[in-house]
């Protein structure tokens, strides 16, 4: 960090090495050159305000985003604090400076980056748009004619026709099935409600009333505690515990499903779990099956399309938060999935004056800090 000593006609008395190196000058050549000389043409009304705001009583240091003129160079973005301390004789100043060309790059990187994700984003709701409406139709109509086909000469031609017609119609059936899991899994992200209050529990009583048939095919026991409760989107939690629940009661074992639901405060996060007595999980799988259409058993011994969980881990990491399996206690598996209680406000851009400091925040301790450390340099 650069450090000035001034005098009374803002010239400088003494630099330190940094401010030194900052300003492209080698040792001493700072010495009585006005700080207005050290800037670029453009950058002067700026330094002259932080003058002005430093001699006004009772006002706080200010902050200015700055050019330094660099000699045969081109111009460094700086930020200086102007703080206004006496002297033998009248008044002085004292400046700090601090380099902002790494936090500069460091903000167009992250700006360039947000707006490749923005592009994404849009992409993405053109091929959601595209899988919901040009892709399916066709799609539809290849069904259709197959079944049509299949109804009229079905045992007309040999058996091995026949069998074809079987495999067509299947294959049309389940592109149908991973077409409309594919626009729910990219609409977690593109049609997502704003996050509010909710009601955990609430949410859970919903998955479990839209699994009501399953629950009572499989003869489900369901044993739910009270759930602390967080902020989110309550039509996307009760898809996450549907989809959770609805795992545990497919691969079920020999005995009838028990699924435990519970969740406790952990400061400003939530752990929930879901644990089941079924079938389990082998650890080497354990991050696999959260990968869009992975299946780990054959379609034939469990029907599906393996997009469930991809679907859960979705939710979860829109929400700010983690989903990961284990064992379950003494069987089966244990879903874990850790939430934020609040979320912050939605992100937006930082203006030029956010994205130039991060000092901002203590702008009325900074006449302390000038004090400090021109009494360092004294």
């Amino acid at each position: 960090m650069g450090q000035l000593i001034l005098d009374s006609g803002a010239r400088v008395t003494r630099a330190n090495p940094a401010a030194e190196h900052m300003l492209g000058r080698r040792s001493g050549e700072l010495q009585g050159l006005p700080l207005a000389d050290l800037v670029t043409a453009e950058s002067r009304p700026q330094v002259e305000r932080a003058f002005a705001e430093a001699n006004a009583p009772g006002s706080v240091a200010p902050l200015a985003r700055v050019e330094g003129d660099v000699p045969g160079g081109a111009p460094v973005p700086i930020e200086l604090v102007v703080g206004r301390f006496p002297e033998r004789g009248g008044a002085g100043y004292g400046v700090i400076l601090r380099d902002l060309q790494a936090q500069e790059a460091l903000v167009a990187a992250l700006t360039e980056r947000g707006a490749q994700l923005a592009r994404s984003n849009r992409d993405l709701q053109e091929f959601t748009y595209v899988a919901s409406h040009d892709l399916q139709e066709p799609l539809r109509m290849v069904g259709s004619y197959t079944q049509l086909v299949g109804e009229r000469y079905r045992g007309k031609l040999d058996p091995q026709a026949d069998e074809f017609l079987t495999f067509a119609q299947q294959g049309a059936v389940r592109m149908q099935a991973l077409l409309d899991d594919l626009v729910i899994y990219s609409r977690v992200d593109t049609r997502g409600r704003p996050f509010g209050p909710l009601s955990m529990n609430a949410c859970v009583a919903d998955a479990l009333r839209n699994l009501r048939l399953v629950i009572e095919e499989e003869h489900g026991h369901l044993d739910v505690g009270p759930l602390p409760d967080v902020e989110g989107d309550p039509t996307q939690i009760t898809q996450l515990f549907q989809n959770l629940v609805a795992n545990a009661l497919k691969f079920h074992g020999a005995e009838a499903p028990r699924i435990v639901i519970r969740g406790e405060p952990r400061g400003g996060e939530v752990l929930y779990s879901v644990g089941d007595n079924g079938i389990g999980i082998p650890p080497e799988y354990r991050e696999k099956v959260f990968v869009i259409f992975q299946r780990l058993h054959r379609r034939e011994d469990y029907p599906g399309t393996g997009i469930g969980l991809a679907v859960a881990k979705k939710v979860v990491e829109r929400h700010g938060g983690t989903i990961w399996a284990a064992d379950g206690q003494p069987t089966g598996t244990t879903f874990f999935i850790q939430l934020p209680k609040a979320h912050a406000p939605p992100w937006s851009a930082p203006g030029p004056a956010e994205a130039i400091s991060p000092l901002h925040a203590a702008r009325r301790r900074a006449d302390d800090l000038i004090q400090d450390r021109m009494k360092e340099l004294v």
